[in-house]
């Protein structure tokens, strides 16, 4: 009885573990920004490119579009002001063959957060 629970439970680790390593070893996504740091009164473009790749900012594969065919996506990134709302401005998310390019519009000082 003892043996089965045991062979039980090691079974279950090592599916558990393979599952889990599987997602590991999934494809990276990441945003880069033009820019880090910026000065001035003046409001300022931030251009972001995005994709999919197993090594990090070489672009490999671009996010698919919802609609099929689509060339561009309203929804694909969005910026959050310094006062914690989201950026009122649209952002247009191109999508290309490797990756993804938008401008954010960064009207304000402070630090904004892009997803």
């Amino acid at each position: 009885m003892k043996i089965n629970l045991l062979k039980s439970a090691l079974i279950g680790a090592v599916t558990f573990t393979a599952l889990a390593s599987s997602y590991a070893n999934a494809h990276a996504r990441w945003l880069v920004p033009s820019h880090t740091s910026l000065s001035g009164d003046k409001a300022h473009y931030v251009m972001i490119d995005a994709s999919i790749s197993n090594e990090i900012f070489a672009p490999d594969k671009a996010y698919r579009p919802e609609q099929k065919g689509a060339e561009y996506d309203d929804n694909l990134i969005m910026a959050i002001g310094p006062d914690g709302k989201p950026v009122s401005d649209k952002i247009r998310a191109y999508y290309l063959q490797r990756k993804n390019s938008a401008a954010v519009k960064l009207a304000g000082e402070g630090t904004y957060h892009i997803t």
